[in-house]
């Protein structure tokens, strides 16, 4: 019998494009984990509450019978709008093991933007936390079952599993109520050959321990971390709500090992590190995707930990989370600022407007292929688009030894008068500069350029915001100087924790 700390999957298999002893499915995942750790935590929520993996599995069971009751089936669309809570976990197998698809809906939405997204999706079922569920006629939903009702024992039988591997286990907005609604089709085989890559490519084992407090409705929150530790048997510490002094606190109460998070994550808890705590010993990984994280931020945050590994990710909804990852320590390695070097079974293109693949160190747009990515898309008519080659709208470039470094969102790219400039470099910059805690870039109106660049920043006391200009001038080029820089106390966000560059180029208009 295997321990703890050996690697629950065997070798990725380059003729399958998969990872040999890896389930099938989430629920043959939970079903492996509670039959190894049936006492062992699985779920830990900081209000108290909490499941060992023989209490999920029960659970879930319970909650099977009562969707296959309300005549819930494979292929039924079951919408997910739950708060962090070991119920989400418990919700999420339950679908899956009764072949059914959740789709995750974003709970700080409001009932109008969550009522056109259900309908868009046309939802069969809607599980909802018990404060949502009450008035849910609001909701264009045939069935809407409270969260509590879900899980209450009812003497049911049980149906039988339902597994396979290219069924739809989950479905994704891109965009929320922004743009033409679309949503990510993610089935079984690209989540358990998410899991189980991030296993490789950190080294996790079930010894490791994960403290949480994002949202678990983005694909980070589904695979990265809630079925990343039903498929390793690591114990979650839930937070519902992210607070970042509280977070640290909890980390180290629990003597937590491994944490994922966003840049806006690890920037607010360098932001509000306590003082009586100087440093984390327990956490030996810490793992951040999502978004551009400042090589200088990265420095600040492994001071307060000093013996984590600092692991870059790149991925999106479309590659099931994880397409690169950092392979050893960012913090002390000379590629510092890359996303690391792709997982087994993605493979990465850099290719130009034709779409004709580049060199090493060319910037072109990212193409990612591989067992993890999405076969496709549902648009706003449901019809289904096969994706081949996903095409990001990522610029980026790959160094001769293969790490990929992500220079910007195609869409942010600033033209001035027809020089391109990259936020992302120039917010690196401002970010290394002392003084500097964090920074956004954006373009805004100019008659001669077009476009120019700006910067919101946040400082910290005593610098001098006026001198940034100067300072920076000779580490970035001439024309990508921000023609203004202003100083905030933090960056807008939107519900997604995401930079909010509209409220940017706001405050920067109107500044």
């Amino acid at each position: 019998m295997m321990t703890a700390t050996e690697l629950l999957s065997g070798p990725y298999e380059a003729t399958t494009g998969t990872f040999s002893r890896v389930p099938l499915s989430a629920w043959g995942a939970l079903c492996r984990t509670a039959s190894r750790y049936p006492d062992k935590t699985a779920v830990s929520e900081d209000s108290g509450d909490g499941l060992t993996f023989g209490e999920l599995l029960n659970q879930a069971e319970t909650a099977s019978a009562n969707l296959w009751a309300i005549g819930a089936r494979p292929g039924t669309r079951v919408g997910l709008l739950l708060d962090n809570s070991s119920g989400f976990l418990t919700a999420l197998l339950a679908v899956n093991r009764i072949g059914a698809t959740s789709v995750m809906l974003p709970g700080k939405f409001s009932d109008a933007e969550l009522a056109g997204m259900i309908r868009t999706a046309r939802i069969d079922v809607l599980i909802a936390d018990d404060r949502r569920s009450i008035g849910n006629s609001v909701f264009p939903v045939p069935a809407t079952v409270a969260l509590s009702d879900l899980l209450a024992s009812s003497g049911r039988p049980v149906p039988g599993a339902v597994t396979d591997p290219g069924a739809p286990a989950v479905h994704m907005f891109t965009s929320g109520t922004t743009g033409t609604p679309k949503r990510v089709v993610l089935t079984n085989r690209n989540i358990m050959h998410a899991v189980a890559a991030y296993e490789h490519a950190l080294d996790l084992t079930a010894d490791d321990s994960m403290v949480f407090g994002a949202a678990l409705y983005h694909v980070t929150g589904v695979v990265a971390v809630a079925l990343q530790c039903v498929y390793l048997g690591m114990t979650l510490h839930l937070q519902r709500r992210f607070d970042p002094v509280a977070f640290i606190r909890w980390a180290e109460e629990v003597e937590a090992t491994y944490i994922h998070g966003s840049p806006t994550i690890f920037q607010l808890m360098v932001e509000h590190w306590p003082e009586d705590r100087p440093q984390l010993d327990s956490v030996r990984l810490l793992a951040c995707g999502a978004a551009n994280m400042p090589p200088g931020r990265i420095q600040r945050l492994t001071d307060r930990m000093p013996g984590a590994s600092f692991r870059t990710v790149y991925g999106l909804t479309e590659t099931t989370s994880p397409a690169t990852v950092f392979p050893e320590d960012a913090a002390s390695s000379p590629f510092i600022g890359s996303s690391g070097t792709p997982v087994p079974g993605v493979s990465v293109r850099i290719v130009d407007q034709r779409g004709t693949a580049l060199g090493p160190d060319e910037v072109g747009e990212i193409t990612l292929s591989g067992t993890n990515v999405s076969p496709g898309y549902l648009d706003a008519d449901d019809q289904f688009m096969a994706v081949e080659e996903l095409t990001t709208g990522d610029l980026g470039y790959l160094t001769e030894e293969g790490y990929l470094y992500v220079v910007d969102r195609l869409k942010n790219q600033i033209n001035r008068g027809g020089e391109k400039i990259h936020p992302n470099s120039v917010e690196n910059a401002l970010c290394g500069l002392d003084g500097v805690e964090d920074a956004c870039v954006v373009g805004i109106p100019d008659e001669l350029y077009g476009e120019v660049p700006a910067a919101l920043v946040v400082v910290g006391p005593g610098t001098d915001v006026g001198g940034l200009l100067g300072r920076l001038r000779g580490r970035i080029a001439k024309y990508a100087v921000p023609v203004r820089i202003l100083a905030v106390d933090e960056i807008p966000r939107t519900v997604g924790m995401k930079t909010d560059r509209n409220a940017v180029r706001a405050l920067l208009a109107g500044g």
